[in-house]
């Protein structure tokens, strides 16, 4: 009786950002089993068998986004599909950082628009971690990982309202956020403005918000 031949596993990384207002993943073309290098696909690589998991994927996020990209969050196992299985990690970055040739950002709406058109089902993945991170944005400060280290009030509601595609009411937006407690003044203000130049804040990414956030009581 032959041995059984191991299905290949894959270490997929959905890296997003916030650029031009919109909600963005990296993809890049891949070779290998069930890619081809036709379609886009999530940045990745194979899971050797002496390889640790957490591991692998801390090192493809400090690849892929030239060591910048907050803490990583297993997000979900996929398949086989293709004949691979693919597990997969949700990481935030502010700007839009890549140090590999041939990676570009793409617009997540886009993607599901037609999902397809991508390697395997990372489509599917895609979609998975767009809504865990709709979810941690009610839930933590997350949204502070898409920022710059220092940012105002406006430009965190900008990602909130990329990243949930709605339109906040500033006011409620700002009252909300002073409840919760999670901004910390720098001290500073912002540079380029006319009149008074707003303040500045920082945010640990992880603290919890509460009360959440709900995405549909502040439009």
């Amino acid at each position: 009786m032959s041995a059984a031949v191991p299905i290949p596993i894959t270490v997929d990384l959905v890296l997003a950002t916030v650029a031009d207002n919109r909600l963005q993943v990296l993809l890049g073309r891949r070779a290998g089993r069930g890619f081809g290098g036709r379609r886009w696909a999530l940045p990745g690589r194979f899971l050797g068998p002496d390889d640790e998991l957490a591991t692998t994927a801390r090192e493809l996020l400090a690849d892929v986004a030239g060591g910048r990209g907050g803490q990583l969050e297993q997000l979900a196992t996929v398949g086989p599909v293709g004949g691979v299985v693919s597990i997969a990690y949700v990481a935030l970055v502010a700007g839009a950082p890549s140090s590999r040739t041939g990676d570009r950002w793409h617009e997540v709406e886009e993607i599901l628009a037609d999902p397809a058109r991508l390697a395997l089902d990372h489509g599917r993945i895609i979609a998975a971690a767009a809504e865990r991170v709709r979810t941690r944005l009610e839930h933590t400060a997350a949204a502070a990982a898409l920022c710059p280290p220092a940012f105002t009030v406006t430009r965190l509601r900008e990602v909130y309202e990329a990243v949930w595609g709605v339109r906040l009411d500033p006011a409620n937006f700002h009252r909300k956020l002073a409840a919760a407690g999670v901004l910390e003044p720098t001290g500073d203000r912002a540079e380029g403005h006319t009149g008074r130049p707003p303040a500045l804040y920082r945010a640990d990414p992880s603290t919890p918000i509460h009360p959440a956030i709900v995405r549909d009581n502040l439009r």
